[in-house]
């Protein structure tokens, strides 16, 4: 059986830098950001929460791709 995993907290680092880089794309398309500043937004904000996903996969001991 596996172990639980609590879930990361708003105060976790990783969660907080993750929820205020979708917050700040999300500003930048209702602001009507250029293009690619959006995309750069969007890009940071996808791999914040991909780094969250990693984290809740070598948790719970499933490979998660490799570690940069």
């Amino acid at each position: 059986m596996k172990a639980f995993v609590a879930p990361l907290g708003p105060d976790d680092p990783l969660m907080k830098q993750a929820l205020d880089a979708l917050r700040i794309y999300h500003e930048a398309v209702n602001a009507g950001a250029p293009a690619d500043v959006i995309q750069q937004y969007k890009n940071e904000a996808e791999e914040l929460f991909q780094a969250v996903s990693d984290y809740y996969q070598r948790s719970m001991g499933r490979p998660s791709g490799t570690l940069h």
